[in-house]
């Protein structure tokens, strides 16, 4: 038996190997324990005196199987993603109406930074397989001991956002430097924002929807980049801007 975040991630992996590369993994010697999984549906004995259990055919957990998992911490996931759907979506319909950009004033790192904390602390996690610190509400420790807390299977998904939130920075203080640079990067940090906020929606659905589990920081850290999404698409910084070219124009 493994129990909780330190256990799982260290020994579960092992057990599988160990199990396909030989002939699975015995039951331990309970006295009854044969006859009750006899009476197990789906289940076969193996040979005579044998405890080795053959299941039958493997069926996939639903969405709903996933949801019921964590139903509070899962119907948060699923606010959080509703909010950044509208989003992804209304943005560009208001871009179309804003044709001009301009990076977005000192908000925007005050903003970033908390959520680069937050990718540092997650990728801490993933890379050490430490326990996370999380609420009373939801489980962080099954989120990130999940394949899905790893891209590819190599690169921590905290590494990547803290990867991702630098360099937002980077291009947020090069764009505010000034003409010529402000309105490439002023265009260069609405598109890395919103693909940002895109893959994060990609990894808050699969919280709810695939894994049955959440993580309170993962939420916050989609809320903070859904935040920088719109400050780069309609800031005050660039509504300024407008009214100045405007006038140059007159």
């Amino acid at each position: 038996m493994l129990v909780g975040a330190d256990e799982i991630p260290a020994f579960f992996r092992g057990l599988i190997e160990r199990a396909l590369a030989g002939q699975g993994l015995a039951w331990p010697a309970v006295p009854g324990l044969e006859a009750a999984l006899a009476t197990v549906p789906g289940l076969h004995l193996g040979p005579a005196g044998s405890l080795a259990v053959i299941p039958g055919p493997a069926t996939e957990p639903s969405i709903g199987d996933a949801f019921r998992r964590d139903p509070v911490g899962n119907g948060l996931a699923v606010l959080v993603l509703g909010a950044m759907v509208v989003t992804l979506i209304a943005v560009p319909l208001m871009r179309r109406r804003r044709p001009r950009l301009a990076p977005p004033g000192a908000l925007f790192p005050v903003l970033a930074a908390p959520g680069l904390f937050v990718a540092a602390y997650l990728g801490y996690v993933e890379i050490t397989q430490a326990n996370a610190v999380c609420g009373p509400i939801g489980d962080c420790g099954t989120v990130h001991a999940s394949p899905y807390a790893w891209v590819f299977g190599v690169i921590p998904v905290g590494a990547l956002g803290v990867a991702g939130y630098l360099g937002l920075l980077a291009v947020w203080a090069i764009a505010r430097r000034g003409t010529p640079a402000e309105d490439i990067g002023a265009r260069a940090l609405f598109a890395l924002t919103y693909v940002a906020t895109l893959f994060s929606a990609y990894l808050t659905a699969l919280e709810p929807l695939v894994i049955g589990a959440t993580c309170l920081w993962c939420l916050g850290s989609a809320v903070i980049v859904t935040a920088l999404l719109w400050l780069a698409a309609v800031s005050p910084g660039g509504r300024r801007r407008a009214v100045v070219l405007e006038t140059q124009a007159t």
